[in-house]
């Protein structure tokens, strides 16, 4: 269910966590929710937990727009992206994408607030863990640099998830390579640039027989949906700069974090440039021929029109850092120069 303009979420009276640390990763300020047992809209889960993000500084407020159109982009792309909602805390007056966390709250933080008679909520059988692809690859290669991600690849990455394929213990999801063929072409298509190895995550569930919690079965391995998609669509671009903004070289500057191999030979600084957007998808596409159509399909689902109806829909919301009309019109001209050479590129 979409949120309509009239639904402007006020946070004020939710839980809120400014220093809880299960969520370091991400430059843009951001806070942990939790939702009120009784929330105003249907599509908000009562006690869940949520993240509260802000625009990263004061030179782009409008930043945190980028995260609800992807939200709402996925929806028409078929694309799994985290539910997010515009949002406002009218006591600390801050405007924000409220996004919804891919898991239940953790069962120690439940034990806590059931304590305080806040919640209650009861705990399923299964353990469920998230776990960022930054500690895969710090697993993988002994000396990866976490910070920068220098040996972020999507080779390795293929790696990983072959040897749960061939591994007894792990259940996979058996569509991986389409879940990262939808990847690499959202972030095509938004612009960004900034996937890196702790902007996706793995969910593994233990599963117990009978709920005895002594009798393990085997792991299943899924990825989360897509979520922290702030930096695309031009997020930093001035306004002042929009009349005479050089959309083509922009486009073509672009590239994906991910790397599509890593070569250990090969210095840092010079192994770190990405593959441009359109040229990542290529190279997916001729690697695996099976997932080729998923990619041209993906953006087939989408067009002018979809973009313009989703940004017309937002600049209603009346909040103190609305989306202005007029980024709404250089994200429109953005998403959908960037959506044709996309398609030119998939076609040819």
């Amino acid at each position: 269910m979409e949120q309509l303009p009239e639904q402007l979420i006020d946070v004020t009276d939710w839980a809120r966590y400014e220093e809880y640390t299960q969520y370091p990763e991400g430059k843009c300020p951001k806070a942990l929710l939790y939702c009120v047992d009784k929330p105003l809209y249907t599509f908000l889960k009562p006690n869940h937990q949520y993240l509260f993000k802000r625009a990263r500084s004061v030179w782009c407020p409008e930043q945190f727009w980028t995260e609800i159109f992807a939200y709402r982009l996925g929806l028409q792309m078929s694309v799994p992206v985290t539910p997010t909602f515009v949002a406002y805390d009218s006591q600390r007056k801050q405007s924000g994408a409220l996004v919804e966390w891919v898991l239940p709250p953790p069962k120690t933080f439940l034990s806590i607030i059931e304590q305080n008679n806040e919640l209650s909520m009861p705990l399923s059988s299964q353990d469920e863990t998230l776990i960022a692809g930054g500690r895969f690859f710090e697993a993988l290669i002994s000396d990866f640099d976490q910070r920068k991600g220098t040996q972020h690849n999507f080779q390795t990455i293929v790696k990983l998830f072959e040897s749960w394929s061939n591994d007894s213990d792990f259940i996979l999801n058996d569509g991986w390579k389409s879940y990262w063929a939808k990847i690499f072409t959202f972030d095509a298509l938004i612009g960004n640039i900034d996937r890196h190895q702790d902007n996706w995550k793995i969910i593994i569930t233990t599963n117990y027989h009978n709920n005895d919690m002594t009798s393990k079965q085997r792991l299943i391995v899924r990825m989360s949906p897509i979520f922290d998609n702030g930096a695309s669509m031009g997020y930093e671009v001035s306004s002042d700069n929009f009349n005479a903004f050089d959309f083509e070289n922009y486009i073509r500057k672009g590239c994906h974090h991910i790397l599509w191999s890593f070569d250990k030979s090969t210095p840092p600084k010079k192994n770190r440039k990405g593959v441009q957007h359109a040229e990542m998808l290529k190279k997916i596409s001729n690697e695996y021929p099976e997932i080729g159509e998923i990619i041209l399909n993906c953006l087939k689902q989408v067009s002018y029109d979809n973009f313009n109806i989703i940004l017309n829909d937002l600049v209603k919301f009346e909040l103190p850092d609305r989306l202005t009309r007029e980024r709404a019109n250089f994200m429109l001209e953005l998403l959908h120069r960037r959506h044709q050479s996309l398609l030119s590129t998939m076609e040819k």
